[in-house]
């Protein structure tokens, strides 16, 4: 069948806009639309909003192909770095301009001087890209409304100092105090157990 033919060709990554799907069959984007429409039926494809198909369900591998300049941050890059054992019931994904709503993904929106520090993990027939940890606790001192400041906390002590501090000093002088108060609170953290004690 030739919907199985063009599946197929379609795995060989996360996701595809109808007018891609139009260039792979050699037809016009209604005729797209229909074989788009055949192959959801059918199992092949998911649909993820109008004019976007995905040919798997992993929503990380979704929403940051889908908003290009976007990466995983905040308690999502941190519980992905097993940093966080908290499983937070949205993805939170930096994204550079706004972008309409995608169910189980929360869109923050950071000017594009603050979109640095992640990196593209190959996961399947795609790729994601993910803040790094450091980029991640930063990110949460930056916008400390998305995710409690205490998450940072928790997941800092693993974390490269020299580069969270480099990192929060290209967010702006907010960030850079709040984590500076983190990574001063987590060295004393030791000593007030001892005494404890």
């Amino acid at each position: 069948m030739q919907l199985y033919a063009y599946s197929k060709i379609l795995n060989s990554k996360p996701l595809w806009t109808t007018s891609e799907i139009a260039t792979i069959i050699g037809k016009n984007r209604v005729a797209a639309k229909v074989y788009a429409h055949r192959m959801v039926k059918s199992g092949l494809l998911i649909g993820v909003k109008k004019g976007v198909y995905s040919t798997t369900d992993d929503i990380f591998l979704i929403c940051t192909n889908i908003a290009n300049g976007s990466y995983i941050s905040f308690i999502s890059a941190l519980n992905f770095h097993h940093l966080s054992t908290q499983m937070p019931s949205n993805v939170y994904v930096v994204v550079p301009r706004k972008q309409s709503p995608l169910s189980g993904v929360k869109w923050v929106r950071f000017p594009p001087s603050k979109i640095f520090g992640f990196r593209r993990v190959r996961i399947g027939n795609g790729s994601m890209a993910v803040a790094e940890p450091e980029k991640a606790i930063v990110d949460i001192a930056y916008r400390p409304n998305i995710t409690a400041l205490a998450h940072a906390y928790e997941s800092i002590g693993s974390c490269n100092k020299k580069k969270l501090i480099a990192y929060a000093r290209r967010m702006n002088v907010a960030t850079l105090k709040r984590i500076s108060n983190i990574i001063n609170l987590a060295r004393k953290k030791p000593k007030m157990v001892g005494s404890a004690k």
